[in-house]
């Protein structure tokens, strides 16, 4: 009897080892494999929680440029990968060097003749080969550019750097200026003076003055002088507060400018700006 009970126990201890080998075996071959992954996926997503895309500027041309920020946090990037998406839902993918930490870095991408307009974009960092957790920019974050930019200056830091320019781009009998001022300040060139004093906007050329004093503002205001064809237009933080004939034809030669105050985003365009292009800067600019 007692031979028998010894058996019944050596069974019962060889199946509680077999079941506690199968349940050691279950947990090594789910349960393990799944926290790694998990923390994989954590120790990547620590570092793009950080990246930040602060600016997006898309140009009627289908050129594009790109504003990353990384915020504080250390580890290696590889790479960042950009993905667009047009309006027909297609997408690109283009890898560009990474940054590092509490950097801030101009991406810019060409046009492509086979990829329509943008509507979207995100960022991901690459690390360690494994692609981090993408930071998208919709629509409504992206300023589109209407075509004709020759140059751009942008103030950073309290100093002004040319932010984009194209060297093909030249004035004809159209032109026109945008920019944000707080305070006083002068654009000069040997073809134009544009002044900003007491509140008040002066556009001058050919001997000629014109203006407005109507709809400035407390600190930062938009400036836009558009002309087309013997006609000028200004606009002042959205609102069109001259119209009228210029007498003599503009003609502009000179593209650089001498930049008195506090300035900032000064766009030339060697053509007239448009109503909705026009708004369509300020509302994004909008300080």
């Amino acid at each position: 009897m007692n031979l028998k009970k010894g058996q019944v126990n050596i069974v019962i201890i060889a199946l509680i080892v077999l079941i506690a080998a199968v349940a050691i075996l279950i947990a090594w071959n789910l349960i393990i494999p799944l926290v790694k992954e998990k923390s994989q996926k954590a120790n990547i997503n620590q570092f793009s929680i950080n990246l930040e895309i602060t600016e997006v500027s898309v140009f009627e041309t289908g050129a594009s440029k790109i504003i990353v920020k990384r915020g504080p946090g250390g580890g290696q990037i590889d790479n960042l990968r950009f993905i667009f998406y047009d309006e027909n839902g297609n997408s690109r993918i283009e890898n560009k060097e990474g940054l590092s930490e509490l950097e801030s870095k101009n991406y810019d991408f060409s046009q492509s003749s086979e990829f329509g307009k943008i509507q979207k974009l995100s960022v991901a960092p690459v690390i360690n080969g494994n692609l981090g957790l993408e930071n998208k920019a919709e629509t409504n974050n992206i300023l589109k550019i209407p075509s004709g930019v020759i140059n751009w200056w942008k103030n950073e830091n309290g100093s002004l750097i040319k932010y984009y320019s194209d060297g093909s781009l030249s004035f004809d009998d159209q032109m026109a200026v945008s920019f944000w001022i707080n305070g006083s300040g002068e654009l000069d060139n040997s073809d134009y003076t544009i002044k900003i004093e007491n509140d008040e906007v002066n556009f001058s050329c050919s001997g000629e003055s014109f203006g407005s004093n109507q709809g400035f503002v407390e600190g930062w205001n938009h400036i836009v002088i558009s002309i087309a064809p013997a006609f000028l237009l200004i606009y002042i933080n959205n609102n069109l507060v001259y119209s009228g004939d210029v007498p003599a034809a503009l003609s502009v030669i000179n593209l650089d400018l001498t930049i008195s105050g506090k300035f900032d985003n000064i766009m030339l365009f060697n053509k007239a700006l448009s109503s909705p292009e026009i708004e369509g800067i300020y509302v994004y600019q909008k300080k």
